[in-house]
């Protein structure tokens, strides 16, 4: 399971992705999905599977658009390690593309 954090300078979640030509109108939906779904602040132990089937979108899909927000910077995968293995992720969401930018 993967926790997913919104991660943004203000209380406001800036709209300025949804101009970004880089990512495709999937990314950009599960994005605003992300951000505006409600409880989207406290969104724990949400996982490809539960935000599909939320949004009514398969698995693939919805893994898809993870790849494409992490790959243009929007999304940042943060293990979290127990006992020496990854137990889970956290999903950092940004509202700009992240400074770090990309997948690593």
């Amino acid at each position: 399971m993967a926790t997913i954090r919104l991660m943004q300078e203000s209380t406001d979640f800036h709209t300025g992705y949804l101009f970004d030509k880089n990512i495709s109108l999937q990314a950009k939906g599960l994005l605003a999905f992300l951000a505006f779904a409600p409880g989207a602040d406290e969104c724990e132990e949400w996982d490809a599977k539960s935000i599909a089937e939320r949004i009514g979108e398969g698995v693939a899909a919805v893994r898809s658009a993870l790849k494409e927000l992490e790959h243009a910077g929007y999304l940042h995968r943060c293990p979290v390690a127990y006992r020496g293995q990854i137990a889970s992720w956290i999903y950092e969401v940004y509202d700009m593309p992240w400074i770090g930018g990309g997948a690593e």
